[in-house]
């Protein structure tokens, strides 16, 4: 599970982008991550301050939000089975019934939700998702 040091500044941005309310604390005071985080990892790329760590202990770094992963998808390879879906924390992707062969076709809805969490490529059994 995420941690995050003694040295938190309370700023609160790990807070307001956890998908799953995970993160609790006050302005200024030193922030907590509770048992129910998911690992998607975006507390660390939000954080300014170099004060969150990994599962595996390692402190994470801020990284611009216009640089995080964002699905692409491989439609020759994509069955439209869902699981990008079903994994996605912030529901921000949809499947397509558009017709003219478009049947069944995930695509990202609201790319401006997208946390870069790579849940939806992870989940893939078909490798059809890859970094836009």
């Amino acid at each position: 599970m995420y941690q995050i040091t003694e040295d938190c500044a309370g700023c609160g941005m790990c807070r307001s982008w956890c998908p799953v309310k995970a993160i609790r604390g006050y302005k200024k005071k030193r922030h907590i991550i509770e048992p129910h985080c998911i690992s998607c990892g975006v507390c660390g790329r939000v954080c300014g301050y170099g004060v969150i760590l990994d599962d595996a202990g390692r402190v994470t770094s801020r990284i611009p939000i216009r640089e995080w992963f964002r699905p692409a998808w491989d439609y020759l390879r994509c069955n439209g089975c869902g699981q990008c879906v079903s994994s996605c924390p912030v529901k921000c992707i949809q499947i397509t019934n558009a017709g003219e062969g478009l049947e069944n076709r995930p695509f990202l809805t609201h790319p401006g939700l997208c946390i870069g969490c790579q849940f939806c490529k992870n989940a893939c059994e078909y490798q059809a998702i890859y970094a836009l």
